[in-house]
This record gives C-alpha cells, structure tokens and sequence, in this order.
C-alpha cells in the first residue's frame, strides 16, 4: 500500500509500506482512492487479506459480522447483498479512512465474498459440533439405549429443556446439548465484536440471540431424527 500525503504548496511525498509479494500488475489493478483530511489513500480491494489488516478483519470484523448474524431470525440465508450492507457500517469503524470504500463495496468483491463464506463455514460448523457432542454423549450406549435415549428427547422436543422438563417454560432451550452448542459455536465467533451504532450491537449482545439459538436447536434436532 502507498500513501501519498499532499499538504497546501507542499512537495507530494511518497511513504511505501514494507514490500509484499504481490505484483505491481496487482497493485494497480481495482484501487481505489479514498480522501481522509488532506491524505489521499491507495487501497487494494484485497485488503483485507494483507498482514497488517488480519488483526482487525479476523478478530473484531468477522466477529461483529457473526454477532450480527446470530441475531437475525432466518440465520440459513445471508444474502451477500446483506453481507455488504453490514460491512458498510463495520469496516469504518475498524478502520476509519475506509469509510468511502466501504460505501462501494458490491456482492461481487472479494472481502463480501469472504465474509459471505466465512458465515456459511459457521453455519456448517454449527451441525459438525453438534454430531460431536451427540456421537460424545452416546458413545457408551448400545443402540437400544440410544433408541430409548432419543424418543425421550424428540417427545414434545424436551431435549431444548432442561432436565427434560416441559412444565417450566423459564427453562426453553437451556437444555444440556443447546447450551453446549452455545458455548462452542457462538461464544468463540463472537469475541472481539465492536460496537457499530448503526446495528446496535450493544442491545444485540444481550437480548438476541434467536438466530443462532434456532440453528442449534435445529442441528439437534437433525441429528436425532
């Protein structure tokens, strides 16, 4: 990336970052200019895949992309106009002067693709841990037990309960194989997540949860049936 400063009836000066591996050819190719005060910034549109941005894109984008995500009611479809969308307001908070950037950003460029792909590998992730879980819990039984095991907990769907009990309702989807899911699949994806006005994440972290609450609940449910 090169930054090229201009100052009023100054010399233009040129500051290089450490050389990286990609051609000039590729350097050129889809930049765009975004003005911040009196700088003007190169960017690439691949960006997001140079070193000096892995720490903001993998630790606090992506996690705010998947915070956004598990709050939403039809988790199975994340268009990537969606994806973009929310990237529009991400991205400038990570970092400020991509903000005009960010504004441009369409379904077709590479950072919406991959965040698009990263939200369907943690879909995906979801139902592998859960197979984990069930083949861990089972591990021991025969196949009678298992049998027995699973009528019990497809009964009125008292496996999203806790202790099997259907009466209490303050204790939906507190059951052992949901929280555990929980734990393994939300938590981790999460950590890092920022707080972006626009999709108020500070009211999300803390009252939204149905999206990916209902993922899990339908991977168990999948695997026993």
């Amino acid at each position: 990336m090169t930054i090229m400063a201009t100052t009023n009836n100054q010399p233009i000066k040129k500051v290089k970052s450490k050389p990286t591996s990609v051609d000039a050819s590729e350097q050129t190719k889809n930049v765009l200019i975004t003005p911040h005060l009196n700088y003007s910034i190169i960017i690439e549109l691949d960006w997001f895949k140079k070193d000096q941005w892995q720490d903001g894109w993998k630790n606090k984008i992506l996690p705010t992309l998947c915070l956004w995500a598990g709050t939403q009611t039809n988790i199975w479809s994340s268009p990537k106009v969606r994806v973009a969308s929310v990237l529009l307001h991400v991205i400038p908070v990570i970092f400020p002067d991509l903000g005009l950037f960010a504004i441009k950003l369409t379904p077709a460029d590479k950072c919406v693709r991959a965040a698009y792909q990263h939200l369907c590998n943690w879909r995906h992730g979801v139902g592998s841990a859960g197979l984990a879980l069930c083949t861990s819990f089972f591990m021991s039984s025969s196949k009678e037990q298992i049998t027995e095991e699973v009528a019990e907990f497809l009964n009125d769907n008292s496996y999203l309960y806790e202790d099997l009990t259907l009466h209490e309702s303050q204790k939906a989807f507190h059951g052992d194989f949901i929280i555990n899911l929980l734990v393994m699949t939300y938590l981790p994806n999460v950590k890092g997540h920022v707080h972006v006005k626009e999709l108020n994440t500070h009211a999300l972290v803390f009252y939204s949860i149905k999206g990916i609450l209902g993922l899990c609940c339908a991977a168990v449910f999948s695997l026993y049936t």
